[in-house]
């Protein structure tokens, strides 16, 4: 106690007698002074201190490996004793941190260290005055506890997490033992557990440390890992170790704060400086993932609390809860999907034409739910430039890179060789990007997914918006994270409602595509699952010829067929009714329902019918025919005409409502590009019938 109130009063003193503030201040890093003295180098460790006093600076850190060590509490604390003896002699205050060596057994931390370094008493449970943090000047000091009794090789990650964030522009931090060793203590150091090393770096990263002090390993050896130098100065005493690059002599770190400016040097036993370095401390910019897309190249940022939506090696991809924008860094380790994050680093440009941040990242939380995925066509994945980010060439809208998508289409191409483990994905859109596989052009996305896809088949992409380049052009590309083929769903489609004409109320998920003079449209667009509301990424189109016309009126327009009957049971006011019809245009007229996106390893069944209800119409036929399919089974309404070796089903459709006919094929196989065609048309020299009031689609399992 007495200590501390004298080195209160020498602070005072000099900082009446001179700004240090105005000049910068100096500390001093050491470690590992052990010996043969009652387990101290007693000579080396003076003459050590006598230079630091020689220096005139304000503090010391002492990372541990004071002395030799005993399993004994009495032979520790005795030589403790006789450490603090050579120690008292500095001119300032001085902060340990244990080592390994003063940790031999579960009550030395307590019962001899405690009563004899009086640190701070700021640190966590278990671990005070071993752990703590102070500030001088404009930094922040953290010391940390590597040695835990039966915890070697752990640092307290939770408390440094809660307790790193400082206005201060300076962090320094230091521990006994390295996070990345260079001689005989590798594996037995921070890495004995990379992940929890790799955490631990990526916190120091994110808070913008960029000096680690450590000793352990009796030599002096500076590295730089991340924009952080590690600096190993471990002996001023203890038996020399060896490494390649390292320099074995007794030493000391002397550091000197001037404003944003450090200046740090090695000096060893004898005087002479060794190694010498400088940097200066620049505040990060905070940003959000949008307008970090404003800044250019070589800003230094910062995202604060982002969710980890996707991690490939040492990239990780972060997004805004409201899903707005996205963002990549590289450089990270030790995150995973679901963290919540903070990320500090240096805006730049990759190889494939992705602005991320290079830097750290640390922890904040973990488990969290990820946001959904954005659905989009595949001609809005990356989309036009923003800011300073490259969009897809030639494309145009919103920015999308980075964030978590789901695109839907049909499989056209797949890679092999060198192209393993990428397919394509086409929506309709048509994209290309100029690639060619197996001496043709790749049609749609490319997909980076390890799992087995087939050509022709459809599935649902869900990952992350991304790009490569061939040459300077930049090109879309999904790394997936789930892909799946449809499940079994069932679509239906109203083709005549109208909710003017007293059509009863349609039914969530049911599609209106319509044709017809007179019909609003549209005539194209994608089925919905019935049962979800999903997309099927399954297109129904209509195109017709001779000026049929659309006639919602349900006076004059058709209605539902009688209850029990088949037309009824497939189409009603609980799905697509068949209220109003499509009425007959010119002889020869026809209407033909396309359908594409279909999986051609699926198979399909098809149900439509049409009601004018005028039991005077009795001649009014019409022939539906499927085309395009490779294979089908006919099974339409008994009583309904069969022809065409089952491709063709003929009702009467002026007057359908006592038999209420279906015409219906199942087990459909599409073609290999997941296609087939309906048509209906006239079925006699009678041209006056009716074409599809609604119609119904399943794929099966």
């Amino acid at each position: 106690m007495l200590r501390r109130v004298c080195v209160i009063v020498i602070i005072v003193s000099i900082a009446v007698l001179m700004p240090i503030a105005a000049f910068g201040w100096k500390f001093v890093s050491i470690a590992d002074s052990r010996g043969d003295n009652n387990g101290v180098n007693i000579s080396v460790l003076s003459n050590i201190v006598n230079r630091i006093n020689a220096e005139g600076v304000d503090l010391v850190i002492f990372q541990g490996d004071a002395i030799t060590g005993s399993s004994s509490d009495a032979t520790c604390a005795s030589q403790m004793d006789t450490w603090l003896s050579v120690i008292n002699n500095l001119n300032c205050p001085w902060y340990f941190v244990p080592g390994n060596h003063e940790i031999q057994s579960a009550t030395q931390q307590e019962n001899v260290l405690r009563p004899r370094v009086n640190m701070p008493l700021n640190g966590p449970a278990g671990d005070l005055e071993m752990a703590y943090w102070f500030e001088h000047e404009n930094a922040r000091f953290i010391g940390l506890n590597s040695n835990h009794y039966g915890q070697a090789h752990h640092v307290q990650l939770s408390w440094l997490q809660n307790n790193i964030q400082t206005d201060k522009p300076h962090i320094f931090v230091y521990a006994h033992e390295p996070a990345y060793p260079v001689g005989g203590h590798i594996g037995s150091s921070l890495d004995a557990y990379p992940a929890e090393r790799d955490q631990f770096w990526n916190i120091l990263g994110a808070a913008g440390v960029k000096m680690y002090f450590c000793g352990h390993e009796h030599l002096y050896h500076r590295s730089l890992h991340n924009g952080i130098y590690q600096v190993i100065n471990g002996t001023c005493g203890a038996p020399f170790h060896y490494a390649t690059g390292a320099i074995s002599e007794y030493h000391y770190v002397v550091v000197t704060v001037d404003g944003n400016n450090v200046s740090a040097k090695m000096v060893n036993d004898s005087g002479v400086v060794r190694d010498t370095w400088s940097y200066t401390v620049t505040a990060p910019t905070d940003v959000t993932c949008a307008s970090a897309k404003l800044m250019p190249n070589g800003s230094y940022v910062r995202l604060t609390n982002k969710i980890v939506t996707y991690v490939r090696g040492s990239a990780i991809y972060v997004e805004e809860d409201d899903r707005t924008a996205a963002f990549r860094a590289t450089g990270i380790s030790g995150i995973s999907v679901g963290d919540r994050v903070t990320i500090v680093g240096t805006l730049q440009t990759n190889a494939f034409g992705e602005r991320e941040i290079a830097g750290s990242a640390y922890k904040l939380s973990s488990g969290n739910a990820l946001p959904k995925p954005l659905g989009m066509t595949n001609r809005s994945v990356l989309g036009g430039p923003f800011g300073y980010n490259p969009g897809a060439d030639g494309a145009y809208g919103c920015n999308t890179s980075s964030l978590l998508v789901k695109i839907f289409g049909r499989v056209t191409k797949v890679g092999t060789g060198s192209n393993a483990g990428m397919f394509y994905i086409d929506d309709g859109s048509g994209i290309t990007d100029g690639t060619v596989w197996d001496y043709t052009p790749n049609l749609g996305i490319r997909v980076v997914w390890p799992g087995s896809v087939t050509v022709g088949e459809t599935r649902t992409v869900t990952g992350i918006c991304s790009s490569f380049k061939v040459g300077s052009k930049i090109c879309r590309m999904i790394y997936c994270t789930d892909s799946t083929a449809p499940a079994a769903w069932t679509a239906y489609n109203d083709v005549v409602y109208s909710a003017a004409d007293g059509h009863p109320a349609l039914q969530p998920n049911v599609t209106t595509i319509n044709i017809g003079s007179g019909s609003p449209g549209p005539s194209s667009g994608m089925l919905k699952d019935f049962a979800t509301g999903a997309d099927t990424g399954v297109t129904a189109t209509f195109t017709q010829s001779g000026g049929v016309v659309w006639q919602p009126s349900a006076s004059g327009g058709g209605w539902d067929c009688n209850v029990g009957t088949d037309a009824y049971n497939t189409f009603n006011p609980s799905t697509a009714s068949l209220i109003g019809v499509v009425y007959y245009g010119s002889s020869g007229w026809y209407v033909d329902l396309t359908f594409t996106g279909l999986n051609p390893t699926k198979t399909y069944e098809f149900a439509t019918s049409a009601n004018r209800n005028e039991s005077t119409y009795l001649d009014r036929m019409t022939k539906y025919t499927i085309m395009g399919a490779d294979s089908f089974t006919n099974s339409s309404t008994p009583g309904a005409t069969i022809t065409d070796g089952g491709a063709s089903t003929v009702i009467c459709t002026g007057y359908n409502t006592v038999n209420g006919y279906v015409a219906r094929w199942t087990n459909i196989r599409p073609g290999a590009d997941g296609s087939f065609t309906v048509r209906a048309q006239a079925a006699t020299s009678q041209y006056k019938a009716y074409a599809f009031s609604a119609f119904k689609l399943v794929q099966n399992p």
